[in-house]
């Protein structure tokens, strides 16, 4: 059982984002992921990332618009951000633990 709700999480995950000032893009930016201006879905599971790119109109054709970012377990136990870290306008993948 989880011991806080899925949007206690989120305000937490968005508030350290906040905290951590990446430069470039915030983390709820539009742009965060690719740099299309269009809201894409980061999906992070306990034993993976993955990615639905937007069409504009929805998350592409069936199960080819999963993009998976890693096959192994990748989040932090303060947060899971996603942020332009390096500068080239597409997303990072980054975790805080404390």
């Amino acid at each position: 059982m989880l011991d806080i709700s899925i949007e206690e999480r989120a305000a937490e995950n968005a508030r350290l984002a906040d905290q951590l000032q990446a430069e470039g893009l915030a983390c709820r930016d539009k742009e965060a992921i690719d740099g299309d201006g269009k809201a894409d879905c980061v999906l992070v599971n306990d034993d993976s990332i993955w990615v639905r790119r937007s069409t504009e109109h929805d998350f592409g054709p069936g199960v080819q618009a999963n993009e998976s970012w890693t096959h192994n377990p990748y989040y932090g136990n303060k947060g899971t951000m996603f942020a332009d870290t390096t500068g080239d306008r597409k997303a990072d993948a980054m975790v805080v633990n404390g």
